[in-house]
């Protein structure tokens, strides 16, 4: 009799043990369920959070840096550019294009350069690269350049700046006064072209 009720006990403690690891088990899989589950909402949130933000032009470029930058995230920058510049008044509107001009020159990038350059302007003084690359080298200051916006007048539908040109890294370059003349097309659309006066003599 004893002994049944020994193995009785026994039994019933055996029984407690296994439904008390059955509870841990549970509980253990429903609090990892919790932690994917917050870890996944997480993940969401924060992916929203980069596509619904106040993102600048520089924002959406570099959250691209480790993807590969598409057509939609390129069309995304140009509108930001084209919202800032739309916001300027004419004379730092054209500032801004003659601006773009000169980095070009300054970088060496004489093809994008001479694409800004009106058509009719292009053909008649530089009809090839080679001829304006020529201009561009033997005329431009060296180094690093900066540009006095002497003055600025409208005059129709073209917009005419006085400027000076000199670099602010080599001294002993010559300053180049132009007559630049921007036709705007849209907002960030123009083309440029230019007097080729250096002071007071022509090359």
């Amino acid at each position: 009799m004893e002994k049944d009720i020994r193995k009785l006990r026994i039994l019933i403690i055996i029984i407690l043990i296994l439904i008390n690891i059955v509870i841990l088990v549970t509980n253990l899989i429903k609090k990892n369920k919790v932690a994917i589950k917050n870890s996944t909402s997480s993940t969401e949130n924060s992916t929203i959070s980069d596509i619904s933000g106040d993102n600048t032009a520089e924002d959406l470029y570099y959250k691209k840096t480790e993807n590969e930058i598409t057509s939609e995230t390129i069309q995304n920058i140009t509108q930001v550019v084209d919202g800032k510049i739309q916001n300027m008044d004419e004379n730092a509107r054209t500032q801004a294009y003659f601006g773009k001009y000169i980095e070009q020159i300054e970088s060496n990038n004489y093809s994008d350069a001479y694409n800004m350059l009106n058509d009719e302007y292009k053909n008649n003084y530089f009809p090839s690269l080679s001829d304006f690359e020529n201009y561009a080298k033997n005329t431009y200051p060296s180094g690093s350049l900066a540009v006095n916006y002497n003055s600025f007048d409208r005059k129709g539908e073209i917009y005419v700046l006085d400027v000076t040109i000199y670099s602010i890294t080599n001294t002993n370059t010559k300053e180049l006064n132009q007559t630049v003349v921007i036709r705007e097309n849209s907002i960030n659309n123009f083309k440029i072209s230019f007097s080729k006066w250096i002071k007071h003599y022509q090359l």
